[in-house]
């Protein structure tokens, strides 16, 4: 509950953006492919819940979801645009220099289903989406040196990690709802 109302009911309710995969860019989810798709209570529990973990959503969401995975998503993102109030500011330390990728299993495709001797009605099949690529990252001392001057600066934060690829979001959580800073609903230094 504290993650929706914080996050997600907090931004623009008339659209989000999603991504699927680390090879893949940010997109405006829409209806039909026209128009965007507006939050409603059923779409956030989803959203929240695809978002935060996604290998139990994918193997527990309800087939009528708007937000089912395919066969082969093996990850889900959830953005929202800016609203017309926050509970938080964050600071987004991107760990971008990658070297390479790995080839993890991912819990909530089957590698191998038990055969029939061990239990009738059940094949040897192996799941092509048993595993997802993530990226391996090489981190410098600069990396180190950015985060130590943030916290520097903004000791009272909470730090987390935001990725595989060792992002770390660094968030202020205010007590009451804010305009934004910088967005175009009129917080300071929009357009």
């Amino acid at each position: 509950m504290f993650w929706k109302r914080k996050f997600l009911w907090a931004g623009s309710r008339k659209g989000f953006n999603v991504r699927t995969s680390y090879q893949d860019h940010w997109r405006p989810r829409k209806r039909r492919g026209v128009h965007l798709l507006p939050l409603f209570r059923e779409l956030v529990d989803d959203l929240a819940e695809a978002h935060l973990d996604f290998e139990q959503f994918a193997r527990n969401h309800n087939p009528k979801s708007l937000v089912r995975p395919a066969t082969e998503q093996l990850a889900f993102w959830v953005g929202t645009w800016a609203g017309d109030y926050t509970y938080s500011t964050t600071i987004d330390i991107d760990a971008h220099r990658r070297v390479g990728h790995a080839w993890l299993p991912a819990r909530y495709h089957v590698d191998k289903w038990p055969d029939e001797e061990t239990r009738p009605g059940y094949s040897t099949w192996v799941s092509p989406y048993s595993h997802r690529w993530v990226p391996l990252t090489w981190i410098g001392l600069d990396y180190f040196k950015t985060a130590r001057l943030i916290y520097n600066q903004f000791p009272e934060r909470l730090w987390a990690f935001s990725s595989a690829s060792l992002g770390l979001g660094v968030w202020e959580i205010f007590p009451k709802a804010r305009k934004p800073l910088g967005s175009r609903t009129g917080g300071q230094g929009g357009n």
